[in-house]
């Protein structure tokens, strides 16, 4: 297969065009004269294209065929900053909605889901509150480092005690919050229950 960038294509001084591949930067043709020979990004796209906008191909000069290209060329720049700008504003959108230090809903985010949920009538659920006690004296006597990482094992601990479908937040400084979707009350005093024992564990 022909390199790409080797691709050119041989244009006519009255508008022809010559498709064969040809390997120099002048080419001539039966009729004596010479053909200047420009780079193709695409020859079939380029001619689809041009079609596509209604210009015969007769009508596909050198001058038109260079703006095509300028065209391709400048639309996906574009394309590719979009797709630059789509991604940098998902990443800010989720880092609005995550804690800052643990893998989980932030307060803001979690009044939202929350409003969302109470909003779907037909679901049902329970919301466990959490209150780490004594979190501010591993603070005080070890400091925030310590702090830090019992906070990540406490959230690592609740993650595999609830399902995808629950909603975990991290409220406060020490303070949590998990929505229980479809779970009654006694259930949800059960699972709360069994939160207690895995952190005692």
């Amino acid at each position: 297969m022909q390199d790409r960038s080797e691709k050119i294509i041989a244009i006519s001084g009255r508008g022809g065009t010559n498709r064969t591949p040809v390997g120099g930067s002048l080419h001539k043709s039966a009729r004596g004269n010479w053909n200047k020979i420009v780079p193709a990004l695409e020859p079939p796209t380029t001619e689809a294209s041009a079609n596509s906008f209604g210009i015969p191909e007769g009508e596909l000069t050198l001058s038109v065929r260079k703006a095509l290209i300028s065209l391709f060329r400048e639309t996906q720049r574009l394309r590719e900053q979009v797709k630059v700008a789509n991604s940098r504003l998902d990443d800010a959108t989720r880092n609005a909605d995550r804690d800052a230090l643990l893998p989980i809903l932030n307060r803001r985010a979690f009044v939202r889901e929350m409003n969302r949920f109470i909003a779907f009538t037909e679901r049902y659920g329970t919301l466990v509150y959490i209150d780490l006690d004594g979190f501010k004296a591993v603070n005080d006597l070890y400091g925030h480092v310590a702090g830090d990482a019992v906070l990540r094992q406490f959230t690592d601990i609740i993650l595999e005690q609830i399902r995808d479908t629950d909603i975990f937040a991290r409220v406060g400084g020490d303070e949590f919050a998990i929505i229980l979707a479809h779970v009654t009350l006694d259930q949800a005093i059960r699972k709360a229950k069994k939160f207690a024992c895995a952190l005692k564990d």
